[in-house]
C-alpha cells in the first residue's frame, strides 16, 4: 500500500486563536484585515513569510497604522545556529500598505541589502522569497 501524503502547501494558513476558525482562506468575508494580506498571492507576502519561517530565519513583523491606513514591515535575517547574523548573507524586508483600494506593496521599500547596511536592492516580495529560500540554515532541512 502506497504511503498518502499532505500535498505541500503553497502558502500559511491563518487560525483565529479564539474560535479555530480559518481567516486566510477565501469565502470567509476576511474578518481580519492581514488575511486580505496573505490572500493576495501577487504582493508575495504569505509567500515571504513561508520562505522565511521554512528556511529557518530570524523574523520582525511590526503592524503599525501611518497616516490613517495599516501597514505591516516584514523583516528577514538569516542567522547561524547561535542566532547570529550570517555576515556573508542579506537582510530581506518587505513593506506592505492598505489603501482605501485595498494592499499595496511598498515597491521603493521592499528589497534587501547587507547584513550591517550597504546598498539597498529594490526587489518584490516574490523575487526575495527565492532569495531567502535559497539560502536555508544548516539545521531545517530533516531527512524523511
Amino acid at each position: 500500500m502506497s504511503e498518502q501524503r499532505t500535498p505541500c502547501r503553497e502558502s500559511i494558513e491563518l487560525r483565529c486563536a479564539r474560535c479555530g476558525e480559518v481567516v486566510s482562506c477565501d469565502g470567509h468575508g476576511f474578518s481580519s484585515i492581514i488575511a486580505e494580506l496573505v490572500a493576495d498571492d501577487g504582493l508575495g507576502f504569505a509567500a515571504l513569510i513561508s520562505a522565511l519561517l521554512l528556511s529557518g530565519w530570524e523574523i520582525n513583523i511590526s503592524q503599525l497604522v501611518v497616516d490613517s491606513n495599516p501597514r505591516v514591515i516584514l523583516f528577514g535575517t538569516p542567522v547561524n545556529a547561535y542566532g547570529r547574523p550570517r555576515l556573508d548573507k542579506r537582510d530581506v524586508t518587505g513593506i506592505w500598505e492598505r489603501r482605501p483600494g485595498g494592499w499595496v506593496a511598498g515597491n521603493r521599500m521592499t528589497g534587501h541589502q547587507a547584513i550591517g547596511g550597504g546598498l539597498f536592492t529594490p526587489a518584490t516580495a516574490n523575487e526575495l522569497a527565492k532569495l531567502v529560500i535559497a539560502s536555508p540554515a544548516s539545521w531545517v532541512r530533516i531527512p524523511r
